[in-house]
């Protein structure tokens, strides 16, 4: 198939809702349901989402589409919308770098047009070829950083299940939870999970923490609110530190595949005291709900890269980074925004 074959249209997010999830569910199905669909497009506090439909040129049946969530982004300062690319999906029959490109380039346009500072995605090996090909530049590598709660699991893949292995995993798994009951004894730093909602103490926090990293997203409570309480593609739940009863930082997770629990979110005051009772709060938690690791995705070279080492994770592996695309950017400008010592991101920063 050619460029020539697929005609590109901006879509409507709620009229072109069905065709949409056709594709979506043909293509990415994990992305297919019509909960979700609400939730993502249609319910942002940032703004509806932009989509595009890619349509045979002949027929007028749908057979691509892509999708750019608009997100708050404070900027060395100053507050730019940005949008969130995602969601690029594109039938079979017609997975060839010219469909691509041209859907692709439609999803930008609004980039193109000034109406966004810039565009950010975290794609695909393949979406990253593609990128590049439209000028856009990758901004290094994620890392998956990874804490054991357990001993035991690894020991057993290891060297099996005989007697002195799982002597060894008892002194290993009582060794990690006497690690973890210390992290929690941080002198000063009371930590609770939250029973309600996201109030005004989490916007405070957010405005106190503006200037700590250039770039990063805004975290208001109506942020927090939809993108983690009202998620329809995970149960996240949050821990709070408090000092004297003021909120100094709080930690997002949700449930993972293999007995994990994935930090989403990490927000705290410059004192590592505070990051270590929400890591250790953390690490109790999971053990007491059976899971033998904690993990988190982070840019690398970021600050949080550097931060997690120090609670404890080690790296376990690496995938595609981010993108940045900005062409109305100045040079300068954009080398900032492609640096990823300038980002605070983690895993709720992501396209969904």
């Amino acid at each position: 198939m050619s460029a020539s074959d697929v005609s590109i249209r901006r879509a409507d997010p709620e009229a072109d809702r069905d065709r949409v999830l056709a594709v979506l569910s043909r293509n990415l199905p994990d992305a297919g349901s019509a909960a979700r669909y609400a939730w993502l497009y249609l319910s942002n506090p940032s703004g509806r989402s932009r989509v595009w439909l890619a349509e045979n040129a002949r027929t007028g049946e749908p057979v691509g589409t892509s999708a750019g969530h608009p997100k708050r982004v404070r900027v060395e300062g100053r507050i730019e919308t940005a949008l969130n690319l995602g969601d690029f999906a594109i039938d079979r029959a017609y997975r060839a770098l010219g469909p691509a490109l041209k859907l692709l380039r439609a999803t930008l346009q609004p980039v193109e047009d000034g109406e966004f500072a810039f565009s950010y995605e975290h794609p695909s090996e393949g979406m990253l070829a593609v990128y590049r090909r439209m000028g856009g530049r990758d901004s290094g590598r994620s890392e998956r950083w990874v804490r054991p709660l357990r001993a035991t699991p690894t020991l057993r893949r290891w060297w099996g299940d005989g007697a002195a292995v799982r002597l060894l995993g008892l002194a290993g798994d009582a060794a990690l939870q006497g690690r973890d009951a210390l992290d929690r004894r941080r002198r000063g730093v009371e930590v609770e999970l939250l029973s309600g909602g996201c109030g005004p103490e989490f916007d405070r926090l957010d405005e106190a923490l503006a200037g700590d990293a250039p770039v990063r997203l805004v975290r208001s409570s109506e942020h927090l609110r939809w993108r983690y309480l009202r998620s329809t593609i995970a149960r996240h739940e949050i821990l709070c530190a408090r000092t004297g009863g003021e909120l100094v930082g709080y930690l997002v997770f949700r449930p993972a595949p293999g007995d994990v629990l994935s930090v989403a979110d990490l927000v705290t005051v410059r004192d590592p005291e505070v990051g270590a009772a929400l890591v250790g709060e953390l690490a109790a938690l999971g053990r007491a709900r059976g899971a033998c690791a904690l993990w988190v995705t982070v840019l690398a070279g970021s600050p949080a890269a550097q931060v997690f080492p120090e609670l404890g994770f080690r790296l376990r592996d690496a995938g595609p980074g981010m993108v940045i695309y900005g062409p109305r950017a100045a040079a300068e400008a954009m080398d900032r925004l492609r640096d990823p010592t300038r980002w605070w991101t983690l895993e709720g920063d992501q396209d969904v």
